[in-house]
């Protein structure tokens, strides 16, 4: 049997983090009784905060993929929680904006995912979230990560 080195290691301690949160987050989602997935509430929580943003801005800022976004944001579409219009400068191009329905939703989820992000971080100190973030942001920008401006 193969000794895995400590890169594989740490893959595989923040692949099965990432699993874990989505796993919680999405039982508070499901807790808050809101019929949506966490890729779904990711992505619908970013249309709130930059409102008339774009297909590949949003891939950009939530780091999905730009057709797996585009497949969630036509289930959203469908739920009414989204509308899109035409971009002001590119007729080619469609916006997309929170509807009075995605923003209750939101506001639905609101305690239950705060309760989520108090668990998590239960017992740990903020100097240690902050260096976990510094060391996360290495790892990301080692492995070929790009920087997304946040306006």
């Amino acid at each position: 049997m193969k000794k895995h080195s400590r890169s594989n290691s740490m893959l595989y301690m923040l692949e099965r983090t990432v699993r874990q949160f989505r796993l919680h987050l999405q039982q508070s989602i499901n807790a808050a009784k809101a019929d949506i997935t966490v890729e779904q509430w990711m992505l619908l929580s970013e249309i709130g905060l930059q409102a008339g943003i774009g297909n590949l801005e949003l891939s950009r800022r939530t780091a999905k993929d730009p057709g797996a976004v585009s497949r969630s944001c036509d289930l959203l579409l469908e739920k009414k929680l989204i509308k899109t219009q035409d971009h002001k400068t590119d007729s080619r191009k469609k916006v997309m904006l929170i509807t009075p329905k995605g923003q209750q939703l939101l506001k639905k989820c609101e305690k239950e995912v705060e309760r989520f992000r108090k668990n998590i971080s239960k017992g740990i100190s903020q100097d240690d979230l902050n260096q976990a973030a510094t060391t996360l942001d290495k790892l990301f920008y080692n492995s070929g990560g790009v920087e997304v401006e946040v306006r």
